[in-house]
């Protein structure tokens, strides 16, 4: 995997959710211009732990390969807008191109702020203080925001080493990144939870409103262990 740079964006004031997920949805101001992103300072470098990927591995560190475009928020300003971004989750990080037709050599690391959300495609990105390590900033997608609170997916990859085959009656099996989602919930108060896949502590987050979601769980036959069943869950939540 090529090194990349690690670049700032020299903005100030702090980061405010947004009441949509999807772009068409903000109630946005773009302030954006290309010299938004040429202004941009490099230092330091971001690389593959184990060195780069061999051809054989299977799965990819990226959530996809191809870029996408998108956008970096802050508040409700667009600073940089149409950039081309993809999301490297085995590391934590996005990578961003002035254009899609410009040479990856010329790709840079967006830098990890709370002050700054991304937009990639129609998928909105927060870095916020990690579950289990509140002195880390970790990248969470948003999937619903309400009144109530906000459903969170975390994106994650693990790496799984080659293994070589010890005998004739073995073979050898490549390296693989292997995916996991983790769903989270923060509610108005600010308590920040992990969606548990058994229903009944699921349902604990939802207080006083606990019977008619059962009901809303058995009426649609929802699987809580599925995203969109999830989403439909915690909207409907938000109509209580």
């Amino acid at each position: 995997m090529k090194k990349l740079f690690v670049i700032g964006i020299f903005l100030s004031c702090s980061i405010t959710m947004l009441g949509q997920v999807e772009a068409a949805s903000f109630n946005v101001v773009s302030s954006s211009s290309s010299s938004n992103f040429s202004k941009i300072t490099s230092y330091g470098r971001v690389s593959f732990d184990n060195g780069e990927p061999s051809p054989d591995t299977v799965g990819s560190p990226y959530l996809d390969e191809n870029y996408q475009l998108g956008s970096i928020l802050k508040d409700s300003i667009v600073v940089a807008e149409n950039i081309a971004l993809k999301y490297n989750v085995y590391n934590d990080v996005f990578i961003g191109k002035i254009t899609l037709d410009t040479k990856e050599d010329e790709s840079k690391t967006v830098i990890k702020s709370e002050e700054f959300k991304i937009m990639m495609g129609k998928n909105l990105f927060v870095p916020l203080p990690s579950y289990g390590n509140p002195n880390a900033l970790q990248y969470y997608q948003v999937l619903v925001i309400g009144n109530k609170g906000t459903l969170f997916k975390k994106n994650e990859k693990t790496y799984k080493e080659r293994v070589i085959a010890t005998t004739s009656l073995t073979r050898d099996i490549p390296p693989a990144f292997k995916d996991k989602e983790t769903f989270y919930y923060k509610d108005s108060e600010g308590n920040f939870n992990e969606i548990s896949t058994s229903k009944k502590k699921l349902l604990v987050l939802f207080g006083n409103k606990k019977k008619q979601m059962t009901d809303f769980i058995k009426k649609n036959s929802l699987n809580i262990k599925k995203e969109e069943d999830l989403i439909r869950l915690f909207r409907f939540y938000e109509t209580l």
